[in-house]
């Protein structure tokens, strides 16, 4: 099952409009059912936004019964702490989408952070695979 059908059957009340589906936002348990609006990227990931109070994507994929890495394909979330990549290992469209992922654990932790949420040491652990994962893919695309 792709993670859009997995949104899709989560959250059970979205209309589609072309592309893209709108619905409410059971984050913030908005009643307007358009402040929700999700389409599926080139990669396969679900790309979720709330128009009423900018829900992160963790907020809405807990809100439908799913976790943030349920929002993406498997390929992009089943690499484990990467040694030194072979040229060409990843396609552009793979790694952006993998350095989105990344980055998106990253504004997570800070946003949590400000709100005074400590990390905890898997919480530190991850950042430091965020870290490792985005050097690997910098020096895939500098060999």
């Amino acid at each position: 099952m792709s993670p859009l059908d997995k949104f899709l059957n989560g959250h059970g009340n979205m209309r589609q409009y072309g592309s893209r589906y709108r619905g409410a936002c059971l984050a913030c348990n908005a009643s307007n059912k358009t402040t929700l609006s999700i389409a599926e990227g080139q990669d396969g990931a679900v790309l979720v936004r709330c128009f009423k109070d900018g829900c992160d994507a963790q907020a809405i994929a807990r809100s439908v019964g799913l976790e943030l890495q349920d929002l993406f394909p498997e390929r992009l979330t089943a690499h484990h702490t990467p040694g030194p990549r072979r040229r060409g290992m990843l396609s552009a469209a793979e790694a952006l989408g993998l350095l989105r992922f990344e980055a998106e654990l990253i504004r997570i932790a800070a946003a949590n952070l400000a709100a005074g949420v400590s990390l905890t040491e898997q919480d530190r652990a991850r950042l430091g695979q965020c870290c490792s994962r985005i050097a690997n893919l910098e020096a895939e695309v500098h060999s």
